[in-house]
């Protein structure tokens, strides 16, 4: 069989792909991947491949494609194929995508996958009817988009290919996360970071300013023996910067205060002035540590929420990592 070709040698090695994908049953033997022969379907440089290969004559593929399948046939099973009978029973139902039925069953799937948010729209009879009218719409569109081709341009494909790789990634992080999240590996984790579960308490004081220079005043300030706290926020309640407020912080454990705030109370003694001035978005901090409560003794039923949502934050951390390593 004579190969067609676009100019003098022929093209072995899409003559040796194509017949791979007819053989293989492949949906698309003209996409720009299976023509490359490319190994990385999502390097730049097979991208840039993909439109050379494309501007190939369509009819030079198209009729090496029918030859090659029609040999395929002919040699393979050796018989001349007649009509085809099949009964009712046999034929082939194609829905209708549009069909209200069709419409729901999906749209019900999707919220499925969307989790307590979607359970909570399935559940609403207005959201219910907006995302399957939402759904319709789409569709819509995309059966139209397919109608002109929309679906084999080359921005269509790289966009496609694009979301397949988040997609990929998503779904293989939430399948190591599901695996490995069990009972006794939540339970090891608390053991080995008991001491990150068990609340240790500290209250404080503060006065905020909108200058450095002031801060300190008030840390000199707050180092005076049986001052009224009261007072000193009057006295620099006029360099206080807007929308910030000085006076007492209450009680409060790690992970519940901006960062250095949290840092300076925990690192300082109880009825000490932290040294400096803290920077925060809100301005300069003049800190006095009030009062401590040590961390009380706490049992893994009482937490367990909050150990499998430190461990599975962990466990991602871990996993986006250890791909990262070439």
């Amino acid at each position: 069989m004579a190969w067609p070709t676009t100019g003098g040698k022929a093209k072995m090695n899409h003559r040796v792909i194509l017949a791979s994908v007819i053989l293989s049953g492949a949906k698309d033997p003209f996409s720009p991947v299976i023509l490359s022969g490319a190994k990385d379907p999502f390097s730049p440089v097979i991208l840039r491949r993909s439109r050379r290969i494309l501007s190939l004559p369509f009819c030079s593929i198209l009729a090496s494609v029918t030859l090659l399948a029609a040999c395929v046939t002919t040699e393979s099973k050796n018989v001349v194929a007649g009509p085809v009978k099949m009964s009712p029973a046999a034929v082939p139902v194609i829905e209708d995508p549009l069909a209200p039925a069709v419409l729901e069953r999906d749209a019900m799937a999707r919220l499925d996958d969307m989790g307590p948010q979607g359970l909570a729209m399935k559940n609403n009879a207005n959201q219910r009817k907006a995302f399957i009218e939402d759904l319709r719409r789409t569709r819509a569109l995309a059966i139209e988009a397919v109608k002109a081709g929309v679906d084999k341009d080359l921005v269509f494909t790289q966009r496609l290919e694009a979301q397949r790789e988040h997609l990929l990634a998503t779904m293989y992080v939430d399948s190591v996360l599901k695996s490995k999240t069990t009972e006794a590996a939540l339970r090891k984790y608390f053991k080995n970071n008991r001491a990150a579960f068990a609340k240790h308490q500290r209250s404080a004081f503060h006065i905020v300013t909108k200058e450095e220079s002031a801060a300190r005043a008030a840390i000199s300030a707050l180092r005076e023996p049986g001052v009224n706290l009261e007072t000193l926020v009057e006295e620099f309640a006029p360099s206080e910067p807007e929308g910030a407020k000085s006076g007492d912080l209450g009680t409060f454990s790690r992970g519940q205060m901006l960062k250095p705030l949290e840092d300076a109370v925990f690192s300082t003694n109880v009825g000490q002035v932290y040294p400096e001035p803290v920077k925060t978005e809100f301005g300069w901090h003049a800190i006095l540590v009030t009062g401590d409560i040590p961390p009380k003794p706490v049992k893994f039923e009482d937490v367990r929420d909050q150990v499998e949502q430190k461990y599975r934050s962990d466990l991602h951390r871990q996993i986006v990592a250890k791909s990262m390593i070439r």
